[in-house]
């Protein structure tokens, strides 16, 4: 599954497409005072899954974001305590 996302900024910085998703590395041209943690998380969070990140400038401006999930997840994690869902529901496989 590949989710596209467009954005209208400025795009990536011209030899920042390596970096982008590194933690804490907001770049100094958007000027946005954010924090540089948003592509770290989407990272880890598709890297668990087993997939891929890509991002590339958009002709015209902005860039675009395909994070892409395997389409054979990873073994259920069995969960334990407050968490788990009711005794009485039946675990579905995605």
């Amino acid at each position: 599954m590949v989710v596209t996302v467009r954005d209208q900024g400025i795009g990536i910085p011209a030899g920042k497409e390596g970096e982008i998703f590194d933690r804490f590395i907001p770049s100094s041209e958007t000027k946005t005072g954010a924090g540089g943690a948003g592509l770290a998380i989407c990272r880890e969070m598709i890297g668990a899954h087993q997939g891929l990140n890509c991002a590339e400038n958009r002709p015209g401006g902005g860039a675009v974001f395909c994070p892409e999930l395997s389409s054979h997840p990873s073994p259920a994690v069995p969960r334990t305590g407050e968490d788990s869902p009711a005794s009485s529901h039946e675990e579905a496989a995605f």
